[in-house]
């Protein structure tokens, strides 16, 4: 956030102030500044010069004022501050050092204090095109889009081919929408200026914005070959990978972004939510707890964790989350929904039908609650409630198969198979991949054997989880079919699937009604 055109314009002012040597001595070339000189070595002459006791009042403002663009550089933005304002007793109105301590204060979280230099700039030269830019920086970083967006129009008034400008209010239409005329503006700023890593990083977010993915991660790839550690483009490029469905180098660019900033919370969350789609619950769980620990106060880290936990078999860590995500804001449904869904693992069915009606409250079809409740009510012998909830379920989703298998089972408890309109609903579906085949037993197509069978296709995972379906679904049929033996094989064994299994507490009521 550094002031632009501060190194050239002192320079100027300090060389046609006199035509003495001090100007040109090593002193004030070192003042000055320039891409070989360090920071430090820049207040060292810089301090020299002020000291010298040979300077006039305006070669003493312009020294104070590259000390302090020095200072800014190393973060110490009290001290630039300082400086600023005792070159601005030198030199009173001195448009430059009014621009440069606005910039210094908008470095430093002083909005209010930087917004008055920037005004008191442009009152006293309308045409200052850099107070006019960084004034627009500033109002972009309130939020306060509209004012930006004219801010940064007058800018390029003033300077049509201003890199910076363009740059600026192509960042501004993105966070509007307008993506297209951000494009525009930001392939237009890196035609002017190359090696702004900025510009190409901000044309990567509206490219990613409009769904252009291919694009916004050749735009990143350029922002890093520009600037490698810069973690908001890691972080960005991984989030197209990640809608891309590649997460391995998403977790690979969230992974190198956090190794930059430890403390990148997005990173983490968004690494701790990949790592638990494929599967790595306790690599998710270390993300999330980081995420927990740097926002104890956002109840989206704990309703994550919650659910990881949840997947975990961790029952009361998952309803200890949820307790506090829901304790934070009380208005997500589907934070009670997860909490419904770990009360009825633990074969709490009035909590959870009673946490599925808050959900329902809040969001009258949510199929979850719905389907949820509805075999809440089923475990408890409320036949008739969990027909009513499962047909709703299943008028809001008519492809959720497994709600459909909910529904029969409901239907066949409460003597009303005749209500039953499985057979309509399948003639839609994909019955080849799973749960497809256990529909296929219900209607009769195929036999429990075959589609035990099919419940071993796939890797060790599937596999498992295929079983317990198999075992719990082909149990509910067998007790149809009215032959209690299998059905209690069938069954007792579904009962031994982890706790996180929906359909487990079902069977370990049921296994109790089984004469």
């Amino acid at each position: 956030m550094s002031p632009r055109g501060v190194a050239a314009l002192p320079l100027v002012l300090a060389l046609c102030a006199s035509a003495t040597m001090a100007q040109t001595s090593p002193e004030w070339i070192r003042c000055v500044g320039g891409p070989n000189i360090a920071p430090d070595d820049q207040i060292a002459g810089c301090t020299a010069v002020i000291q010298s006791g040979k300077e006039p009042d305006g070669n003493l403002a312009i020294a104070l004022t590259h000390r302090a663009t020095a200072l800014e550089d190393k973060g110490e933005l009290a001290a630039a501050v300082a400086d600023l304002t005792q070159a601005l007793k030198l030199d009173p109105g001195a448009v430059y050092i009014l621009t440069n301590r606005g910039v210094a204060y908008f470095q430093s979280g002083d909005y209010d204090r930087a917004l008055a230099d920037f005004n008191e700039a442009l009152r006293l030269d309308p045409a200052a095109s850099d107070a006019v830019y960084d004034r627009g920086r500033l109002y972009q970083e309130k939020g306060d889009l509209n004012h930006a967006l004219a801010d940064f129009d007058q800018a390029l008034k003033l300077k049509p081919d201003d890199a910076d400008a363009l740059n600026g209010r192509g960042k501004a239409l993105d966070a509007t929408g307008d993506h297209d005329r951000a494009i525009e503006d930001l392939t237009r700023a890196v035609g002017l200026d190359p090696a702004k890593a900025a510009a190409f990083y901000n044309r990567g977010n509206a490219y990613k914005a409009r769904g252009d993915l291919d694009l916004a991660i050749a735009d990143f790839d350029q922002a890093l070959r520009l600037k490698p550690d810069d973690a908001d483009a890691l972080y960005n490029r991984g989030n197209a990978y990640n809608r891309k469905n590649d997460r391995d180098r998403a977790i690979a660019d969230w992974t190198a972004a956090i190794a930059v900033n430890p403390d990148y919370m997005e990173a983490l969350h968004n690494r701790g939510l990949a790592r638990q789609d494929k599967g790595d619950t306790d690599g998710a769980l270390a993300d999330l707890n980081e995420v927990v620990r740097l926002r104890p106060d956002w109840p989206g880290a704990y309703f994550d964790r919650g659910e990881s936990l949840l997947i975990k078999g961790d029952l009361n860590g998952a309803l200890a989350d949820f307790d506090k995500a829901i304790s934070l804001d009380a208005t997500k449904p589907e934070a009670f929904s997860a909490r419904a869904y770990a009360y009825e693992a633990k074969g709490d069915y009035d909590r959870a039908i009673d946490d599925n009606t808050k959900a329902l409250k809040l969001q009258p079809n949510l199929t979850t609650a719905l389907r949820q409740r509805g075999a809440a009510y089923l475990a408890k012998g409320e036949f008739a409630r969990a027909v009513d909830d499962l047909t709703q379920a299943t008028g809001l989703d008519p492809t959720d198969r497994y709600g459909l298998l909910w529904l029969r089972i409901a239907h066949a408890k409460s003597q009303s198979l005749a209500q039953d309109k499985l057979a309509d609903f399948a003639v839609k579906l994909d019955l080849a991949s799973w749960p497809g085949p256990l529909i296929k037993v219900y209607l009769g197509v195929m036999s429990s054997d075959q589609a035990r069978q099919a419940s071993r296709i796939g890797d060790d995972a599937t596999v498992y989880g295929q079983t317990c379906d198999a075992d719990f679904y082909l149990g509910e049929y067998a007790l149809l079919k009215g032959d209690a033996g299998a059905a209690r094989t069938a069954l007792t064994a579904a009962a031994t699937c982890p706790a996180t299994f929906f359909e487990r507490g079902f069977a370990v009521a049921e296994l109790k009604r089984i004469p």
